[in-house]
């Protein structure tokens, strides 16, 4: 690993002032991860700004009056590695411009820049995250239309965060309780089992936003009530349809999680009745409110 090595001239060390503009990176961990480095705060004679963006954040380390020194920009939603990976960029600027005997810093290089190379190499580079795993529960009402009925509703699933695109890929399952549509004597008990392939854009800060799209499949168990030895009758149609996620965190790398969506089916199953026809018109829209829980995934600071 990579390790700059500690001089005596500690007084030489440039003292700088820090903005965070935006929350990833946060003041807070950005004014952490310059200290780190072995760079004082509270000066004017540099300020070390950074600006939150879609995919990342942008760098500028500027002069007392207003000159531009450095200007970078990162690629990732690590909010804790875009703030590490800027205090190295600037540490790097100050070893090279003002000469390595005149610049005291102790610590080694986060592994993720540790074999980028030289100085230089190190100051240039972008740093990013890999892809993430996460998984989700979710527990919530389920609303059927046109007919109205709302039946509770429980989803599992996980999926990969593409930091770099950004991008989010799911796959998730979901059952619901039997519900009964239509009125004697032409009363249909459904039972409905979905998998939905999904794909969003997370934003992520002290909030996770994700708006997302999806296909998938829908199948459903049918039983006619009212007819003596009816049998049980299996349908199946695809779905289309979106919905966005709210996520925040509640400790030790789990998050609360909130997600709406609504699917439409391509066809509407019924249950046929010989002579008499077809009952118990499905539905053709289902749209769905699940609370529940998350692990992994683009970390929500």
């Amino acid at each position: 690993m990579a390790l700059i090595g500690v001089t005596s001239e500690l007084q030489a060390a440039p003292e700088l002032s820090v903005s965070a503009q935006g929350d990833c990176p946060s003041q807070r961990d950005l004014e952490a991860a310059v200290t780190a480095r072995g760079l004082a705060i509270g000066g004017a004679s540099f300020i070390v700004v950074t600006q939150t963006e879609s995919m990342g954040a942008t760098l500028h380390l500027l002069g007392a009056q207003g000159q531009t020194f450095i200007e970078r920009h990162f690629v990732s939603s690590d909010c804790q590695a875009l703030a590490e990976a800027v205090a190295v960029v600037v540490e790097a600027y100050f070893v090279e411009v003002r000469g390595p005997n005149s610049t005291v810093l102790t610590q080694p290089l986060p592994p993720l820049l540790a074999t980028q190379g030289t100085q230089s190499e190190r100051a240039a580079s972008v740093p990013t995250v890999p892809m993430r795993g996460s998984g989700f529960f979710g527990l919530g009402p389920a609303l059927a239309l046109p007919q109205g009925s709302l039946t509770p509703q429980v989803e599992l699933g996980g999926g990969l965060d593409l930091p770099t695109l950004p991008l989010s890929l799911e796959l998730e399952f979901a059952t619901g309780w039997p519900s009964i549509s239509g009125a004697e004597p032409n009363r249909v008990r459904r039972w409905t089992t979905q998998g939905l392939f999904r794909f969003g854009v997370p934003f992520v800060g002290r909030l996770r936003y994700r708006p997302w799209a999806g296909l998938g499949l829908s199948t459903s168990e049918l039983r006619a009530l009212d007819v003596d030895a009816a049998p049980t009758k299996r349908t199946s149609a695809a779905l289309v349809g979106g919905g966005f996620e709210l996520a925040w965190p509640i400790g030790n790398g789990w998050l609360g999680r909130f997600d709406f969506g609504c699917l439409a089916l391509t066809t509407r199953d019924t249950y046929r009745v010989e002579p008499d026809g077809e009952i118990g018109h499905g539905p053709r829209v289902v749209c769905s409110w699940m609370l529940g829980v998350g692990l992994g995934g683009a970390q929500v600071h």
